[in-house]
């Protein structure tokens, strides 16, 4: 099978094709009969097809496609006509993940594409995804773990997934599954427990006006939890020494923390305080780096000799 990246309809839809597409692989690496070969967004056939593998029965690309809107009939006949044209000897199916119009409700295949429809259910999705990880995990005798711990790497390997799908390459089914080993041997694996006190003890009894401050990070962070398009992703307050940069974000902090936490997967604070000198910056930078990685699940990273750059790199990709 292969399956696209392609997407409408914002970061729901987007989050939707990951989580769909990570479920179809753990099938394809679970499969009897066992896959031969797979690729991830392979170059070739108009780059319609985001994964193409073989097993002994023959060729598979399939495509998948996540909206929050509707399906329409028309555009699920353009695309399909896409891939059977782009198609060699594959058997090509292209999966639905959203609303559809009732045109479509009974209709099986377009011309040589099958059609498979699902609901746009991330939660459902990622529990299907944490049962197959489990699965893979016991079958490749790893670290067993809990239910809330698979639903956790779920999450890390749809990351790994949206990196990794960018570089094309062919893997034999011994190569695939030491892939998927090595995405769930450095998936984070702790429960949700914030490290925010760096800047918690920076919270003032009572903050003293800041209302438009306070309101415009309650709207950004309202947009993240709706997964509304376009959203902020980065917050940035610009102030002079003294004038309550930090009060202000540990405020918000504190309220965020009095509430649990509420549609947060993670949370660091860090405090950078170099009185001018390029030395201390310097090491407060390194140790920034060091503590990130450790709380976002990469100790091995963390107190590696590679270069701040690198650890910089895969701590965003954390």
């Amino acid at each position: 099978m292969a399956y696209s990246q392609s997407s409408t309809g914002g970061s729901a839809s987007i989050r939707g094709y990951l989580v769909q597409t990570l479920v179809a692989l753990l099938d394809i690496a679970q499969a009897k009969p066992p896959f031969i070969k797979i690729t991830l967004e392979p170059d070739h056939a108009n780059d319609q097809f985001d994964y193409v593998w073989s097993d002994e029965n023959g060729d598979y690309a399939v495509q998948v496609k996540s909206t929050i809107n509707e399906f329409k009939k028309v555009a699920v006949e353009q695309w399909a006509s896409k891939l059977e044209s782009a198609r060699k000897n594959e058997k090509c199916r292209l999966i639905l993940v959203g609303n559809y119009e009732t045109k479509l409700e009974k209709i099986p295949n377009i011309g040589a594409v099958e059609l498979e429809k699902k609901n746009l259910d991330l939660a459902g999705l990622l529990d299907q995804a944490a049962h197959l990880i489990a699965k893979f995990i016991h079958a490749e005798k790893l670290e067993l773990g809990n239910p809330s711990e698979h639903e956790m790497i779920a999450k890390a390997l749809v990351t790994e997934l949206e990196h990794y799908s960018t570089t094309r390459k062919p893997l034999s089914r011994d190569d695939f599954v030491a892939l998927l080993r090595s995405w769930i041997r450095k998936a984070p694996r702790q429960k949700f427990t914030p490290d925010t006190d760096r800047i918690l003890r920076y919270a003032p009894e009572k903050l003293i006006g800041r209302e438009a401050e306070l309101a415009l990070l309650n709207e950004a962070w309202a947009k993240v939890q709706a997964n509304a398009n376009p959203r902020p992703h980065v917050m940035t307050f610009v102030a002079l020494g003294g004038e309550g940069k930090t009060s202000l974000v540990a405020h918000w902090t504190t309220k965020q923390a009095n509430q649990g936490w509420p549609g947060c997967d993670a949370a660091f604070a860090w405090s950078f305080y170099s009185q001018g000198t390029r030395e201390q910056a310097a090491a407060s930078s390194d140790l920034f780096l060091r503590e990130a990685l450790i709380y976002f699940g990469d100790t091995e990273m963390a107190n590696s000799p590679q270069t701040a750059y690198d650890k910089a790199k895969r701590l965003v990709r954390l």
